[in-house]
């Protein structure tokens, strides 16, 4: 199939990290610019707030729960030479996704007013109208990024790797563009059209994409079209629900907090989404569908091919938590830390990190497990999984919201935590996968480089970036010293079971 990498090689792997790391870093300067441009206050809280209904649903029911049963079914069909019921299927879902999107994205910006009070009850009624303005525009942003992660995951099951993420690259690059050019004037609304803006763009690059895959263009009618695996759809659909519940229900604490609680809080989490979307997101899609190829021809080898990437991607992460709690100070001054946010904010911001740092590893393994318990066919431990983690965060927040935005940012912690032991536990008891090896060694790496990181922040003269370089290179001498040993094998070298096939490794 001409334009598509039907193998990944070991160079693919260097070349898609880079790649997803330019586009989350573009992503990221695109929050630090909505924070210099306009601080933690109220007309940010009201951007994010309205931003939680269209990301949510694009991100978490769209590209959670239809996304990977569509790449499995995609990769299934191209595994079988069927490129017509692919095609068929992916015009599909397409149709599906623009018209049930844009409907319901009406219907909720007719009545925005009532939407964003029932969402953020604790705003004054300036910050509700200007949520309520701000709606409709990021509504138009949601379907568009709805349809493009559902080009996504046709491209990912076909091996087009790098297409999606070149494609979102150059949207953040639109979305920076216009925020920055039009700041002055449109103020927070230049964020929402900027976001808009950058979805036209990703889609149409992974239109192009598609078609050059040839997996977009009329389809033969008398072709049968696939089963597809609706049940498992609507499990995932209570999973993500669940996921997004606790998204909404932090807006709704939160607005109740003191101005900017909402933005802080939202920044947070955009630094601890960092390292999973840097390392976690990009390994995942390429092993989800190789798992699904795999179990479709019978090769043992891609299930451990499976299990020594999740363990070398968490090893990976933990050392990302130990420097993300010890430098939060020095990370945000060097992120967030200019233009109108103050100095209480990002006093206040840091802690929130601070108290997130643990989520780094727990939101890794739940991209991954999660994507691999549907490899296997178990849709219904993510669910429950992700719905145990919403009734915990539900219970933490009526609890500590008292204590603001650190408070939600524990009850956060928890909640994905939570999700993170359910998703796994199932892995490692049932499909034999081995996430966690030589854990005991890793625990003392943990503690070491904790250690190492807070002694060279002590030591460390000058500024903000010199301080969390120091607790980086520290923390990763003694971490990586320890591991040296019992270090899991990359994916990229790992050997295959007796019945795989060498030509299909990466």
């Amino acid at each position: 199939m001409p334009g598509v990498d039907s193998r990944p090689s070991r160079e693919l792997y260097v070349v898609l990290v880079l790649l997803t790391a330019g586009s989350a870093v573009l992503g990221f300067i695109r929050e630090t610019k909505i924070a210099q441009f306009f601080g933690a206050a109220s007309s940010t809280d009201a951007y994010y707030a309205a931003l939680a209904i269209p990301f949510g649903a694009a991100y978490f029911l769209v590209g959670g729960a239809l996304s990977p049963p569509l790449t499995s079914s995609i990769a299934a069909l191209l595994e079988k030479r069927n490129q017509e019921g692919a095609r068929r299927l992916l015009s599909r879902m397409l149709r599906n996704v623009l018209l049930t999107g844009g409907l319901l994205a009406l219907a909720i910006a007719a009545f925005a007013r009532p939407v964003a009070r029932i969402l953020s009850p604790g705003f004054s009624e300036e910050t509700l109208l200007m949520m309520a303005r701000l709606l409709p525009i990021l509504l138009a942003y949601g379907v568009l990024t709805s349809a493009a992660l559902v080009g996504t995951a046709a491209l990912t099951a076909a091996g087009a790797y790098r297409t999606p993420v070149v494609a979102l690259f150059l949207g953040n690059l639109v979305s920076i563009s216009l925020i920055a050019a039009f700041h002055g004037r449109l103020g927070i609304f230049s964020a929402a059209w900027g976001m808009t803006a950058g979805s036209v763009v990703t889609l149409a690059g992974v239109l192009a994409g598609l078609r050059n895959a040839r997996l977009l263009g009329p389809a033969e009618e008398s072709i049968p079209l696939v089963s597809f695996p609706w049940f498992e759809i609507g499990t995932l659909t209570v999973a993500l629900a669940a996921a997004y519940g606790i998204d909404l229900a932090e807006k709704n604490f939160a607005s109740s907090a003191a101005p900017g609680s909402v933005a802080i809080l939202s920044w947070g989490g955009k630094l601890i989404h960092l390292p999973m979307r840097l390392i976690a997101a990009p390994l995942a899609s390429v092993a989800f569908p190789r798992l699904v190829r795999g179990r479709t021809r019978a090769d043992t080898g891609s299930n451990r091919e499976a299990g020594e990437t999740a363990s070398w991607t968490i090893r990976i992460l933990a050392y990302s938590a130990v420097v993300t709690a010890a430098a939060a100070a020095p990370i945000v001054a060097i992120t967030f830390g200019h233009g109108r946010l103050d100095e209480s904010s990002s006093k206040l911001l840091a802690s929130v990190l601070m108290t997130l740092a643990p989520a780094v590893v727990a939101l890794g393994i739940v991209e991954i497990a999660s994507k691999y318990l549907l490899a296997a066919g178990r849709a219904r431990q993510v669910a429950v999984a992700q719905l145990a983690a919403l009734g915990v965060y539900i219970g933490a927040a009526a609890i500590l919201r008292p204590l603001g935005a650190p408070g939600l940012a524990a009850a956060r912690d928890a909640a994905w935590c939570t999700a993170a032991i359910g998703l796994a536990y199932p892995l490692v008891r049932h499909e034999k996968l081995p996430l966690f090896p030589e854990w005991r060694r890793t625990l003392i790496a943990v503690v070491a480089a904790a250690a190492s990181s807070v002694a060279a922040l002590s030591l460390a003269p000058g500024g903000p970036f010199v301080c969390a370089t120091a607790a980086a290179a520290a923390a990763a001498a003694s971490y990586f010293a320890i591991l040296r040993h019992g270090r899991p094998v990359p994916p990229e070298t790992a050997p295959a079971d007796q019945g795989a096939k060498t030509s299909d490794r990466p």
